[in-house]
């Protein structure tokens, strides 16, 4: 039994039963409940033993009032995060979470050694864990990002045929499916979801699109029978509600910043976006869904590989017509649903991430070049544009990036080759997040004053790889890189693994290997530098780009095995693309975590 705090006389929450939560099988202690329950599923010590049980939800006694209210995850400080960013007042009602109220302890002088996480390339052995079923699982379990809790914007700054913001501003934490109504999954929301969309949109046409889309679907279903009876069971639990559907953009939302950021959410318009790429956010967002604490959402195969061959069926269909993507909006939406699909494909083990690495992914890039978004650029510098002619330059810029991400992940994860070569991204690098995030025209425009030089060198990723691999490097040059910001060193990095696939499969001189391993250690102090100038707080929210340094030391590690003997014992290194991860984890384990990489010091 818990005893009371002798100022407040409340519970004292101890530390160790607030934040620890063992694996029941190696009792390994971690500091959330999912992802001490995600662990579980494949612990090594596991065996043929069976999950326990899984524990109804019950009241939170650890969350802060306001988190409590709403039933969404809190991390307990006083402030907790999620009432930080919203300013409001964070209070507990239920438990003592003042340290001041504890007794003095004896001061320990010796501080506690820190971890040094630098060569554990922890998340590169997670994400490539054959055991897991999606690698998804990674990027849903960061921290979701509150919506702004203001609502007073104009809705004169909005562009013409948008959404009012003031919806995707919306909080809809307290209606979120946490929990199933029953013992069988559903997608049915239990609670009356208002839909207080601004006057372009109502409910009734909102709800005929998702009529809409699960009609096509359902047409496309009875041509792929081993496909029709898991899609009739989605259609059953209510995947295809409105309300649903809505979740889904709103568990997205607050991911915007971690995944598939080509996406313009103050202009995204549900009603009007073609139903392709409404029906792909549903997925991803469904994909959040599932991973929060106490959900039972499954995002099934059967489903993804409909909604797959729907998106891209009309993608080759516009591939045929030739076309051109500098000025269809409509054809620009067809690719954007196009690579979430090939994002979200190439994280789940089987068939699917072969089928998209040698079907899909190609098809996108051979769109992106047809359609004319091969060096892409703004015309206009974005602290000169206009807010229209900005979204309409930088929806498409980002959208070539994505590929090309999606593309290189395939060629660093599988051993596959790249469709989308280096010297092909010579478009404009993706602007800074806080323009593209701007809500309105007039918050556009005072972002815009505040920007006094837009960055021009390098220009490129193209641009930025060629400097990085030419002979010539000093301050200045290494200096012009830190002003990029990791989420575009981290895309530097990516892009990196076309060249290093080309390297080893191809008769180059050894020279070259010298040339791309110091590419790579230049890039490193670029890294640590960015690193540095951002909070250690802060850097939570850059997604995956935080572990740029693990694919940076995995690199090196690639490039040095390959010019040794051991490398051709490496299934890896063999030039077969292998797509179920188990060879490139095994790499990981042998050669990632031993030898001379010269990776730095990494704090982050």
């Amino acid at each position: 039994m818990l005893s009371n705090c002798q100022i407040c006389q409340r519970p004292v929450a101890d530390a160790r039963s607030a934040r620890q939560h063992a694996c029941p099988f190696c009792q390994r202690a971690f500091g959330r409940v999912d992802v001490a329950r995600r662990h579980a599923r494949t612990c090594p010590v596991r065996g043929d033993r069976p999950l326990p049980p899984k524990a109804r939800r019950g009241r939170k006694l650890r969350a802060c009032d306001s988190c409590s209210r709403v039933k969404v995850s809190c991390d307990s400080e006083l402030p907790c995060a999620r009432c930080s960013s919203r300013g409001i007042t964070c209070r507990y009602s239920s438990l003592c979470h003042d340290p001041s109220h504890r007794p003095q302890a004896q001061v320990n002088n010796e501080a506690e050694p820190v971890r040094d996480d630098r060569l554990s390339l922890a998340f590169l052995l997670r994400s490539t864990d054959p055991n897991r079923e999606s690698m998804f699982d990674t990027v849903a379990a960061d921290l979701e990002r509150d919506l702004a809790s203001s609502t007073d914007l104009s809705t004169t700054d909005c562009l013409s045929g948008t959404i009012d913001p003031r919806f995707l501003l919306l909080d809809f934490s307290s209606i979120l499916l946490y929990d199933t109504p029953g013992p069988q999954n559903t997608y049915d929301d239990t609670v009356q979801i208002p839909l207080e969309l601004s006057p372009s949109i109502s409910a009734d046409v909102f709800a005929a699109r998702v009529s809409s889309i699960a009609t096509q679907l359902h047409a496309l279903a009875a041509t792929k029978p081993h496909l029709k009876d898991e899609f009739d069971r989605c259609c059953m639990t209510g995947f295809f509600s409105p309300g649903h559907i809505q979740n889904t953009l709103d568990a997205y939302i607050r991911r915007r910043h971690y995944y598939a950021t080509f996406i313009h959410w103050p202009t995204f318009s549900p009603d009007k976006v073609v139903p392709h790429l409404l029906l792909a956010v549903a997925l991803v967002g469904t994909s959040y869904l599932q991973y929060r604490v106490g959900s039972t959402y499954t995002l099934s195969a059967p489903l993804l590989e409909l909604s797959e061959m729907y998106i891209f069926d009309e993608l080759e269909k516009r591939l045929d017509s030739g076309i051109d993507l500098t000025t269809s909006s409509e054809g620009v939406e067809i690719c954007q649903a196009a690579v979430l699909i090939v994002s979200l494909q190439s994280t789940h083990q089987g068939g699917a991430r072969e089928r998209t690495a040698t079907f899909r992914s190609p098809v996108v890039a051979a769109m992106i070049r047809r359609g004319g978004l091969v060096g892409f650029k703004h015309d206009v510098s974005p602290s000169k544009a206009t807010w229209s002619q900005f979204v309409e330059h930088e929806t498409r810029i980002r959208l070539v990036t994505w590929a090309f991400i999606n593309d290189s992940l395939l060629t660093l994860f599988c051993s596959h080759p790249p469709s989308i070569t280096v010297k092909e991204m010579c478009g404009s690098l993706p602007c800074p997040k806080e323009l593209w995030e701007a809500t309105s025209q007039s918050a556009f425009e005072e972002l815009q004053r505040g920007m006094s030089n837009y960055p021009s060198f390098p220009s490129s990723f193209s641009h930025a790889t060629s400097i990085l691999l030419c002979e010539e490097w000093t301050d200045t040059i290494a200096a012009s890189f830190q002003q990029l910001g990791p989420s575009n060193l981290h895309h530097i990095m990516l892009g990196f693994q076309s060249l290093i696939f080309n390297h080893r499969t191809s008769m180059l001189p050894a020279s070259s290997s010298d040339i791309l391993l110091r590419a790579l250690n230049r890039w490193t102090p670029i890294w640590d530098a960015a690193m540095q100038q951002i909070p250690v707080d802060d850097r939570k929210w850059l997604g995956v780009s935080r572990y740029s340094l693990e694919v940076a030391i995995i690199s090196k590690r690639i490039i040095e095995v390959g010019g040794t003997g051991e490398g051709k014992n490496s299934p890896y290194l063999q030039s077969v693309g292998t797509y179920d991860m188990v060879a490139f984890h095994q790499f990981i384990r042998e050669y990632g975590l031993n030898g001379p990489t010269g990776a730095g010091k990494w704090d982050g």
